[in-house]
C-alpha cells in the first residue's frame, strides 16, 4: 500500500497533459485537475500504510479499499473526460497524455489490492 499510495502522491506533480501549438507548450499537472482528491486519498493511505503496517492475520482497515477504490473511479473519469477531447488537425495543435494519469491509476490500484489482500 505505501508504493501505491506514494505513486498516487507524486503524481500530482506530473504532466497530465501537454498541448503543443508551434514552439509554445503548455502542460497541465495533476495538482490542477480533480486528480488533486486521488492526491490526498494517497496521503491518507500512505499514513494508514505507515502506521498500521499490517498485523499477523489482519488486514489493512476495509475503508482504505474504499478509498483507493474512488481513486480509481477519480482516474477513470478523468482519461474518459481526455478521450473526449478532440483537435481539429489543420490547425497545428497536439495534445499528448502525460503520465500523471497511469501513474495515479497504478497507484491506486496497487493501494486497492493491497488493502485487501496484504497481511504481515
Amino acid at each position: 500500500m505505501i508504493v501505491g499510495s506514494t505513486m498516487m502522491i507524486v503524481s500530482l506533480f506530473t504532466p497530465i497533459t501537454t498541448v503543443s501549438a508551434g514552439i509554445v507548450s503548455r502542460s497541465g499537472y495533476g495538482y490542477e485537475t480533480d486528480l488533486i482528491f486521488s492526491g490526498i486519498m494517497g496521503f491518507v493511505l500512505l499514513l494508514v500504510g505507515l502506521v498500521k503496517k499490517g498485523t499477523l492475520g489482519k488486514r489493512y482497515a476495509p475503508w482504505a479499499a474504499i478509498l483507493a477504490g474512488i481513486a480509481i473511479f477519480i482516474v477513470f473519469s478523468l482519461f474518459l473526460k481526455l478521450a473526449g477531447v478532440t483537435i481539429d488537425i489543420d490547425t497545428g495543435v497536439s495534445m499528448s497524455i502525460g503520465l500523471a494519469l497511469p501513474m495515479c491509476g497504478l497507484g491506486s490500484l496497487l493501494a486497492f489490492i493491497a488493502s485487501l489482500t496484504i497481511q504481515r
